[in-house]
């Protein structure tokens, strides 16, 4: 049977684009704050609390990438595609966090 490749439209694409940013941005953010207590200083208090400001970043990062991204049709991608890369970003965020805090236990 022929695989069948059908084409995202680009909201589709830029916010697949966007969450793979995303998940990475949000490990980094998770070992930064742990490292330069500024950053978590900052956070707490703008935000009334650390993790609060955490997800309001993140969050913020993904819409506003999301939509610049979706302005730009540079490339065609289908969906298996861009579901590989982001299960791939999902694995790279979650081990950065796990990878630095194992470190983190271990020392």
């Amino acid at each position: 049977m022929a695989e069948q490749r059908q084409s995202m439209d680009n909201y589709t694409r830029g916010f697949g684009y966007a969450l793979i940013v995303a998940m990475i941005f949000n490990g980094v953010l998770t070992i930064l704050k742990e490292k330069i207590e500024a950053v978590h200083d900052v956070l707490a208090l703008v935000f009334w609390h650390h993790w609060i400001g955490h997800g309001v970043v993140v969050l913020a990062v993904f819409v506003i990438l999301g939509f610049l991204f979706s302005k730009s049709s540079a490339r065609q991608e289908d969906g298996g595609n861009l579901a590989t890369w982001v299960i791939w970003a999902a694995v790279i965020g979650a081990g950065l966090i796990v990878m630095f805090f194992t470190v983190k236990i271990l020392a």
